[in-house]
């Protein structure tokens, strides 16, 4: 119930880099060989230096603290002072 929605054995966010690199290959080449090998590759390392070692955590972290990502329940990270 608490997993993220799945194909196949890979999260949407993954499956987002490889389709995004599969359809600017299309665009780009007009074939989909580069882009199955750059997505797979991209997925991978996605996989391996964001994903896996909390990275997403401290990105999101810093994009709260500047005002790019709000949180609901939660007042907007660049305020320093806040009342209840």
């Amino acid at each position: 119930m608490d997993k993220p929605p799945l194909f196949l054995w890979w999260e949407m966010d993954e499956i987002i880099i490889f389709v995004t690199c599969i359809g600017l290959s299309f665009i780009f080449f007009k074939e989909a060989g580069p882009g199955v090998i750059i997505g797979m590759v991209g997925m991978w390392l996605y996989i391996k230096t964001i994903k896996k070692k909390g990275r997403i955590k401290k990105v999101l972290h810093y994009l709260w603290q500047r005002g790019a990502v709000k949180y609901p329940m939660m007042p907007p990270g660049y305020y320093r002072y806040f009342w209840e």
